[in-house]
């Protein structure tokens, strides 16, 4: 048995219950990541309050759960190599529950800088794992689209966020709103306790009978089963060794590797500084009051919905370059414009048409990455991508705090934008097309 006959099995079975279940249950994990970004997003100005904060503090704080991020895509993704996919499916959501809660308890600003890195540990996690399960157990012609619809909800996560801000902010305390974000996860942990185990990692461990097995969960029939496994095999039998790792040419996989982390390091640095501060920048650059900044905000995740929704529209038919690659272009332009405007209006207009673009890039980027690795490195290989990319990510928003008390609002513009139309000259130079190629190709 290898990786293309599962392959070819996955191909022939199509979307199961068991495979829409992994499907929703990854939808809702990145929902609640956004959904947790934006509450302590949407919370700073009454933390600031209660434990008066200066920007600076601020910015720290809000840097938290990225530098918690940083050790919890090494950790997870190194756990989810060795352990397997599905351990680490369900523990990054559990340990993520338990600190969101804690969060609540928070009684300095130490207290609360450490629950939002252990948060960040836990919740850091989703991302890699999450969509290399996704595009594992997919089949080979709508892997795109299925990877890319994981992420879709991101924005929906974001709204939540807001919607519970503007509920619960004018009427309670802050720590009801960590209270609130805690309890949809606990749901998701036990929603994810009957996801069967990725075949294809299991092959890696030579456990063929226990893939086999998986493969019946997701819906094989014996007659699919015997016709697959009893065809001639294309490829050598994958191997746990690492020789099998870098049997491919070394320069394509640290180029593959090269180019995870450029997506990487535009999407974390301009998206998150600007979904966690945009409140605040609202706020104090146009003085527009903590509800209005909200409501404003709310407009433009609902555009950058739109986005992810295109971007999974694009992925399968016009392939990963194209969806990703004008994206990433328009959303840097967006970025830099928004520097040079004093108007509230044209700036909404600008930042509205960023997050439509940047979304559409997010959601190209976490269908593409994972397709960059072979089986055996690619959770630890997006995770660490990732993970190293959050070391310089993490700095972000510290920057902009720095910046905007300084006054410097331009310089946030031009610089955020930088980091996006970099990564995109190098994108568009050397990336390659992996529409309508099989996993189980490898790095070549």
């Amino acid at each position: 048995m290898n990786e293309r006959q599962i392959e070819r099995i996955l191909d022939r079975i199509g979307p199961s219950p068991v495979f829409r279940l992994l499907l929703l249950t990854a939808c809702l994990g990145y929902l609640l990541d956004a959904f947790d970004n934006s509450l302590v997003g949407y919370a700073v100005p009454s933390l600031a309050k209660d434990f008066k904060l200066t920007d600076v503090t601020k910015g720290y704080i809000l840097s938290a759960g990225l530098w918690g991020g940083v050790i919890g895509q090494f950790a997870w993704g190194r756990f989810a190599e060795m352990r397997g996919r599905l351990y680490a499916f369900r523990g990054t959501v559990l340990m993520f529950a338990g600190f969101t809660g804690l969060t609540a308890l928070a009684w300095s600003p130490l207290a609360l800088f450490s629950t939002r890195f252990l948060t960040g540990v836990g919740l850091a996690g989703f991302i890699p794992i999450d969509t290399a399960m996704v595009s594992e157990f997919s089949a080979t012609n709508r892997r795109g689209r299925y990877t890319g619809l994981i992420a879709v909800l991101w924005p929906v996560g974001a709204m939540l966020g807001l919607a519970v801000s503007l509920l619960i902010l004018p009427r309670a305390s802050w720590r009801w709103l960590f209270v609130v974000g805690a309890l949809p996860a606990i749901v998701l942990w036990n929603m994810r306790r009957n996801i069967p185990e990725s075949p294809r990692w299991l092959l890696t461990q030579n456990r063929s009978a226990e893939a086999v097995q998986s493969l019946r969960q997701l819906g094989a029939t014996e007659r699919i089963l015997e016709e697959e496994l009893d065809a001639s095999p294309e490829i050598p039998i994958v191997s746990n060794r690492l020789p099998s790792v870098i049997d491919a040419p070394p320069r394509h996989l640290m180029m593959h590797a090269f180019i995870a982390w450029c997506m990487w390091f535009a999407n974390l640095y301009a998206s998150m500084s600007l979904i966690v501060w945009l409140p605040s920048i609202v706020n104090q650059v146009y003085h527009y009051s903590l509800i209005n900044s909200l409501k404003y905000t709310f407009v433009i995740t609902a555009f950058g919905f739109l986005g992810r929704l295109i971007g999974v529209y694009l992925l399968d038919r016009t392939g990963r370059k194209f969806s990703l690659g004008y994206a990433l272009l328009l959303a840097g332009v967006c970025m830099f414009a928004l520097g040079y405007t004093a108007n509230i209006h044209l700036a909404m207009i600008l930042a509205v048409s960023f997050y439509f673009f940047n979304e559409q890039a997010g959601i190209s980027q976490m269908a593409y990455i994972p397709e960059l690795f072979p089986t055996q490195i690619r959770v630890k290989g997006t995770a660490w991508c990732s993970a190293s990319a959050r070391i310089v990510a993490a700095t972000s928003p510290i920057m902009v705090g720095y910046l905007l008390s300084a006054g410097h609002y331009r310089s946030i513009a031009i610089s955020l934008s930088m980091t996006l139309l970099i990564p995109w000259i190098i994108f568009v130079i050397w990336a390659p097309e992996m529409r309508g190629k099989g996993l189980a190709e490898g790095i070549a």
